[in-house]
């Protein structure tokens, strides 16, 4: 029974549904657009349970048992807004709920159906637009980049109930896994522009990145630890890094890059095992307290974080994705 969803507005075009996000409280956050629920997995658990792994940007920190910092920095001259880069961002929840307690955010995504829904649901929104950069791009390293690869997105074979979920393929060669079949359409495969994170931070130049969620589906070591992603660790340092852990490669390579720059890596959550590495010390009471917080009490009753279960971790939504 999905009972978060909305009817279609004039922002939302077909086959697009509209979701009620909502804290635990149960408190309408915000609305966005999902795919249909048969067909994408994350689109199914945000219309159940109007959310996706976390609830608030609180939850992500606390993996690491550790607190976040106010998203406006009021001690800067002038005051400015702490940046959450969402690196894979699907069709926007995380960048969405961060934009909402007040973030700059930057949403990398590469899949033009996520995309389309991810302006749906600025549409919906138009307070957070400002706030949100979209870029149409899969992230790669910076020999990948430089040998001039030709790259794709495709919808994984066979897979029908997760359409927001796609796997970079890139090559060099006329022939192979980064083309195309001529039977296949634009959704379920599409040419995407392959960059460095190095040259989307300097074009973007951003204040500062404080929070990165990165979900690349293995592509985590080429487009966040290799030679194009050296400006992520050494000028913007953010405070926290969550990656996905379930795939060996890229859980290696992410924790061998937190342990080279000084982080400390926390607990590791639900089926996607969620890892967050941070530069902070382990605190034990949240930090942030926006004032739509405190209107409806939600960090009172909200101190700390569960413990880990099987389906939870440290208020993180154990569904995987």
């Amino acid at each position: 029974m999905h009972v978060n969803t909305q009817m279609r507005s004039d922002c939302v075009p077909a086959p697009f549904l509209t979701a009620r996000i909502r804290n635990r409280l149960n408190h309408t956050l915000f609305d966005m657009a999902v795919h249909p629920p048969r067909s994408d997995l994350v689109s199914r658990e945000i219309l159940r349970t109007g959310r996706w792994e976390i609830g608030h940007p609180q939850e992500l920190a606390s993996l690491a048992d550790s607190t976040l910092e106010p998203a406006v920095n009021g001690q800067a001259e002038p005051t400015v807004r702490r940046t959450f880069l969402d690196i894979g961002a699907n069709i926007g929840f995380y960048s969405l709920l961060f934009a909402h307690h007040g973030w700059r955010v930057i949403s990398v995504e590469p899949m033009t159906r996520n995309r389309a829904a991810l302006e749906a649901s600025l549409c919906l929104n138009p307070e957070l637009r400002s706030r949100v950069t979209v870029v149409a791009a899969a992230l790669g390293s910076a020999a990948q980049v430089a040998s001039g690869a030709t790259c794709v997105i495709r919808r994984r074979k066979g897979v029908t109930w997760n359409v927001g979920n796609g796997k970079l393929r890139c090559g060099t060669s006329t022939a192979g896994l980064h083309i195309c079949e001529q039977n296949q359409t634009s959704a379920e495969c599409h040419a995407v522009a392959l960059r460095t994170l190095d040259s989307v931070l300097t074009s973007l130049n951003p204040d500062s990145i404080d929070v990165v969620k990165a979900d690349i589906e293995g592509s985590e070591c080429d487009g966040l630890a290799g030679e194009g992603a050296r400006s992520l660790f050494m000028r913007w340092r953010p405070a926290f890094l969550q990656w996905e852990g379930k795939e060996t490669r890229t859980d290696q390579c992410m924790s061998k890059t937190a342990l080279t720059h000084k982080y400390r890596i926390g607990q590791r959550c639900g089926d996607d095992m969620n890892t967050v590495m941070t530069t902070r010390p382990v605190a034990m009471a949240w930090a942030e307290v926006s004032p739509r917080d405190e209107a409806v009490g939600e960090m009172s009753m909200w101190p700390q974080c569960p413990p880990c279960t099987e389906h939870a971790c440290g208020c993180c939504r154990g569904a995987g994705g």
